[in-house]
Parts: C-alpha cells; sequence; structure tokens
C-alpha cells in the first residue's frame, strides 16, 4: 500500500509540474507576443505616419488600419505556429531519430535522411506556390477600409442620400 501511495504521489507531482511549465509558457508566450506586437504597431505607425498628406487623401483611412492590424497580428500567428507546432515536431523527430539510432544506427541514419529529404520537399513546394493566388488579403483590407470609412461617416452618408451607393460600395469592395 505505501509503494502505490509514493507512485500515486510521483504520478500528482509531474502532472503539477506539467501543468505549472504549461502556464508558465502560455504566460511567456503571451509576453513575448504582446512586447512584439506592441513594437511593430509602433514601428508601423511611425512609418505611416510619415508619409505626405497626398498619401492619405488616397488612401482609406480603415485599409491602413486593417493593414498595420493584419502586419502586427501575423506576428503572433507566427510565433504560435513556431511555438505550438515546429518547435514540438522538431523536438519529438529529434528524440525519434536520437533513440532510433541508438537502438540501430542504420535506421536511425535512414530516418534522418528520409527526414531531411522530406522538410527540403516541402520548402521547394512552399517556395514554388504563390504567396496570394487570388489576392484575397488586398480584397480583405479593402472591404475592412470601405466599412470603417463608411461607419466614420456615417452622418454624412444619411444626411446626403448617400446610403444605398456606400452599401454598394462596401459589398463590391
Amino acid at each position: 500500500m505505501h509503494d502505490l501511495f509514493i507512485t500515486i504521489g510521483w504520478i500528482a507531482l509531474v502532472s503539477f509540474l506539467g501543468w505549472a511549465t504549461t502556464r508558465m509558457q502560455s504566460l511567456g508566450t503571451m509576453y513575448i507576443e504582446m512586447r512584439a506586437m506592441s513594437a511593430l504597431y509602433l514601428s508601423a505607425f511611425d512609418y505611416l505616419i510619415g508619409h505626405s498628406y497626398q498619401f492619405f487623401v488616397s488612401q482609406f483611412a480603415g485599409t491602413l488600419t486593417r493593414r498595420v492590424s493584419k502586419y502586427a497580428s501575423a506576428f503572433e500567428v507566427l510565433f504560435d505556429s513556431i511555438m505550438g507546432t515546429f518547435f514540438p515536431t522538431l523536438l519529438y523527430v529529434a528524440g525519434a531519430i536520437g533513440v532510433l539510432f541508438v537502438r540501430n544506427a542504420a535506421l536511425g541514419i535512414a530516418l534522418g535522411l528520409w527526414t531531411i529529404g522530406f522538410v527540403s520537399f516541402q520548402l521547394i513546394l512552399l517556395a514554388a506556390a504563390p504567396a496570394d493566388p487570388h489576392g484575397g488579403a488586398e480584397e480583405d483590407s479593402a472591404l475592412a477600409g470601405a466599412i470603417a470609412d463608411a461607419i466614420t461617416n456615417q452622418n454624412t452618408i444619411t444626411l446626403f442620400s448617400g446610403a444605398g451607393y456606400e452599401h454598394g460600395v462596401a459589398w463590391r469592395a
């Protein structure tokens, strides 16, 4: 009975440590993302504010806002992908190759070479694929800009009977 309680205690301790390290990783990730995204917003704002008056006259404020937001949120998506998918997969594959190499060197080398070939093939396909084949990001920015500008100018649209025109422009953008 004593050994059973010791085993249960070890399991509880390992489970608690796993939970605690997961929470610490989440807090660390949020801290890093918050600081980096804040710096990205500031650098984008500094770059944007340096443009001429003509630039701001010819651009939708909503579109510019959307682009700055997408710029900063792209870091979050990329960082989460690396920390949540790529890094654990890298550790898992490295562990599998290491254990297999210790048990049978030929199989470990074969798995390592296959992994290198597979990742290389994926990178070649990624480089060959178009970045945005349908222009979705541009259309998304234009739509968000049109909606934001229509909301900003709601009073003018309503007073001058432009609601029908603006409704058509916002949904065609």
